[in-house]
């Protein structure tokens, strides 16, 4: 009886043991798959932080250039409208030119034809008076003053010569005059074709400023573009990159998971196995303890008849 009792604790023992150790093992689990769980959660959030915080920035950057531009496309049309001003500004000067040229050529013109019209009346009238001194000297010729007239004559053939070297001086002088004015004609010329280039010049190098001005302004547009471009590649890469960093994250601890459950269960299996061997030993135990107890049992029987036959 002693020996089945012990044998009843044991077993007894064994089984509470198993039970609280599988609970437990089954809590460890499940508290284990609730922090997985919640790590799994914050990476999905942190992800979806980071994508976020991405898309605003490209966002943001779309806003910035959309301003750029906008300030670009205000300073070439203000350039174009300075260039325009400037472009009829110069058309109204070279006709302002002109025509101030034309009309001094003009008055210079006008002020010549009434000097030759002026000396051609002078030397009318000069020679309307020389004929009608001829001709009243002729009608008063008389032998008494034959010798005067041949003085008035060689005096009139010296005012003749003298006239011809004062016409001849005169027309020295207009030519002269003729080419100091046609020099001068040519120098307003040259100075209007200079005035013209260096107005073509200035507005030739307003425009190729304005030209650099919107070549850097394009360049400057195209670096902004390109290291927007390679800002948005790198985030793009990183996003990329932190994203299979996280699958290989998740495959590694998969993976774990799975070894952990795979062990889990060999050690799960292995204990029971364990716990059925301690059973199988323990019922072994019991069956030849009750044997025993069975055969001292019949033997003490035997010995009780014997000595009852015996009394």
């Amino acid at each position: 009886a002693e020996h089945a009792e012990k044998g009843n604790v044991c077993s007894s023992t064994t089984t509470t043991t198993t039970t609280t150790t599988t609970s437990g093992l089954k809590d460890c689990r499940n508290l284990e798959k609730e922090e997985e769980k919640r790590k799994l959660l914050e990476k999905k959030l942190q992800f979806r932080k980071e994508l976020y915080e991405q898309v605003q920035q490209k966002e943001k950057i779309l806003e910035q250039q959309k301003v750029l531009k906008a300030i670009e496309c205000s300073e070439i049309k203000k350039l174009n409208k300075k260039l325009n001003e400037e472009e009829e500004f110069e058309k109204l000067e070279r006709k302002r030119k002109q025509l101030q040229t034309k009309n001094e050529i003009a008055l210079f013109t006008k002020e010549r034809a009434i000097l030759f019209a002026k000396m051609n009346e002078a030397r009318t009238m000069f020679d309307e008076t020389f004929k009608l001194t001829m001709r009243q000297n002729l009608k008063d010729d008389s032998a008494s003053e034959m010798e005067a007239k041949l003085q008035i004559r060689r005096e009139n053939e010296l005012f003749k010569e003298h006239q011809a070297i004062i016409k001849e001086e005169r027309k020295r002088q207009n030519d002269e005059i003729s080419r100091t004015i046609m020099k001068q004609i040519n120098e307003i010329e040259e100075l209007k074709l200079s005035v013209e280039r260096q107005s073509d010049e200035a507005r030739r190098k307003r425009m190729k400023e304005g030209n650099n001005v919107l070549m850097d302004q394009l360049k400057a547009r195209k670096a902004l573009l390109e290291e927007q471009k390679l800002l948005k590649r790198e985030m793009f890469n990183q996003a990329k990159k932190e994203y299979e960093d996280y699958l290989k994250e998740e495959k590694i601890r998969w993976e774990n998971q799975r070894k952990y459950k795979w062990q889990f269960r060999k050690d799960l299996n292995d204990q029971i196995r364990d716990n059925k061997e301690i059973i199988e030993k323990q019922r072994q135990i019991d069956l030849e303890n009750h044997r025993k107890l069975m055969m001292e049992l019949a033997d003490q029987e035997k010995l009780l008849k014997k000595l009852l036959s015996e009394l």
